[in-house]
């Protein structure tokens, strides 16, 4: 948690070769691992700031600053722990 508290979760996990890279925005350090859905098809940018980072980060995030990352990342071999998530989206079509 951004507050330093910590809080149990159900995990997900991932290993394999993904793209990382590390970067720095408003003065924190981040990391960010490219994580593919679907056989490459789709991905979805992680970021993780440094220990006390989340709000340098936040407020210096850019679009330009991702992109730069994710151009930057090389494949690594990753064992990726991440919070499990659900992600739904609703879109209404014209017609």
């Amino acid at each position: 948690r951004a507050d330093g508290t910590t809080a149990k979760a159900p995990l997900m996990y991932r290993q394999g070769t993904m793209a990382y890279t590390e970067g720095d925005v408003g003065g924190a350090k981040v990391q960010v691992l490219d994580l593919p859905y679907k056989v490459d098809e789709v991905s979805m940018a992680v970021l993780l700031p440094e220990a006390g980072g989340l709000a340098k980060v936040e407020a210096g995030l850019t679009a330009k600053a991702v992109a730069g990352w994710l151009a930057a990342a090389r494949p690594y071999d990753v064992h990726a722990h991440l919070p499990r998530f659900r992600a739904e989206a609703e879109y209404k079509l014209n017609g």
